[in-house]
């Protein structure tokens, strides 16, 4: 489990699941958007505690490759 980041005003995994929030990638290099995240996979590797905000670094775009991800919060 990656060490905790500090999560003071972050929107969690967990208050995402528990408020029925989508979680969406977006590369910025091929453009490819609304790649929706499976929220309780991320949760059952990451903890329930882990920001959201921090979840790029685990991301890569399945068609080119980039780390250049982005992720968003949506309904």
């Amino acid at each position: 489990m990656p060490e905790w980041p500090d999560t003071a005003g972050a929107v969690l995994l967990r208050d995402a699941v528990g408020r029925r929030l989508a979680l969406f990638a977006d590369c910025q290099r091929c453009g490819r958007v609304g790649v929706r995240l499976d929220a309780q996979a991320l949760i059952h590797r990451l903890g329930n505690y882990y920001p959201v905000r921090d979840l790029p670094r685990f991301l890569k775009c399945s068609r080119c490759g980039s780390r250049k991800v982005g992720v968003r919060i949506g309904r």
